[in-house]
């Protein structure tokens, strides 16, 4: 239903009414990183790095080796608007736009669409 985009984030968190957490965004950056490799992050987990057994510590661990922001604080708090666009900022500056975007229609199927939540529409 949600293609790669979601892969490896637990299903009940991919709801319209789910709030986006820092753990969701950093599996869905994550995800759309054409060189990122969940197994070599999987392997590179220590037990000091807390949450070292949630879904989410393979992203965690690449967004820190990336230098990305604020991620480890909590990551299953929500994420504000203004960390979101900052975080999405600082990963396209740190990755150099190195991402995957598979997008199989036009941005027309939007307009229709602009009153529903951001997991409704959202296609990276």
């Amino acid at each position: 239903m949600y293609g790669s985009v979601f892969n490896g984030i637990p299903e009940e968190l991919i709801t319209p009414d789910t709030r986006i957490t820092w753990a969701i965004i950093a599996q869905v950056l994550a995800n759309r990183t054409v060189n990122y490799r969940e197994e070599y992050y999987q392997n590179q987990i220590s037990t000091e790095d807390g949450q070292n057994n949630c879904w989410y510590a393979p992203a965690l661990k690449w967004m820190n080796e990336m230098g990305m922001s604020d991620v480890n604080e909590s990551p299953e708090s929500q994420i504000s608007r203004e960390s979101a666009v900052r975080l999405l900022f600082e990963y396209a500056y740190k990755t150099e736009n190195e991402t995957d975007y598979s997008i199989t229609d036009s941005s027309s199927h939007l307009k229709d669409k602009a009153m529903l939540p951001a997991s409704d529409i959202v296609t990276l």
